[in-house]
């Protein structure tokens, strides 16, 4: 869902394998049109590779409605993507054969990015430890054992704009 300070105009909800996969509205900042989309690619299936499942056909489906779109843009969502070695607790284990941390992975979220898309938390923060996502089934978010795979994509024109980024750790400890 997206929640907004500002009035959401033109909201589209689309659907991929009967699931709410992509919403995309418009609001207006400071006279400008800008255009928020959510989305939440199929969650990986635990032993099968990025190429066997749904999820290659999702991230094509996604590029595909947002070469549609012009302007100022803001894309988040739970890609399940880390997207670079320092964005996993341990990059020998979450490695290029990996789910989540594939290569074909991180190729389609290169593909994403190269639609003229930049990583906001990036744009801010280089360090590494720093995760949106911790395996309950291990004490992962005590332990730190996580990975960053929720990401906010902004457009080159709010690129400079961007004035800050972040991952708020605070509401996992209610």
């Amino acid at each position: 869902g997206i929640l907004s300070r500002y009035p959401l105009n033109d909201i589209e909800y689309d659907t991929l394998n009967n699931q709410v996969n992509y919403i995309r509205t418009r609001i207006e900042f400071e006279g400008e049109v800008i255009t928020i989309v959510t989305t939440h690619p199929s969650p990986p299936s635990w032993g099968r590779t990025f190429n066997s499942s749904k999820r290659s056909r999702h991230i094509d489906w996604i590029m595909e409605k947002l070469t549609q779109e012009s302007g100022a843009m803001v894309i988040l969502g739970d890609f399940n993507i880390a997207p670079e070695a320092r964005d996993t607790h341990d990059p020998a284990v979450w490695n290029e054969d990996h789910i989540l941390t594939s290569t074909a992975e991180r190729d389609a979220l290169k593909r994403l990015l190269s639609l003229g898309l930049h990583d906001a938390y990036r744009l801010h923060h280089q360090d590494e430890g720093q995760f949106s996502w911790w395996d309950y089934r291990q004490a992962g978010f005590r332990r730190n054992l996580g990975l960053r795979i929720d990401l906010t994509l902004i457009s080159e024109s709010l690129r400079g704009r961007c004035v800050a980024a972040g991952i708020d750790r605070e509401p996992r400890t209610w």
